[in-house]
């Protein structure tokens, strides 16, 4: 069960990793602009 658990939280990490540097790369693409615009 630990084990399990351990697993799922290593996959969920590794998910979250991936997900970031794909929006990083994104940013990269695209630039800034698009950002500031989401967020202000």
């Amino acid at each position: 069960m630990i084990e399990t658990l351990l697993l799922l939280s290593v996959v969920a990490g590794v998910g979250g990793l991936l997900v970031q540097v794909y929006r990083w790369r994104q940013d990269v693409l695209y630039g800034p602009y698009i950002r500031r615009e989401w967020y202000d």
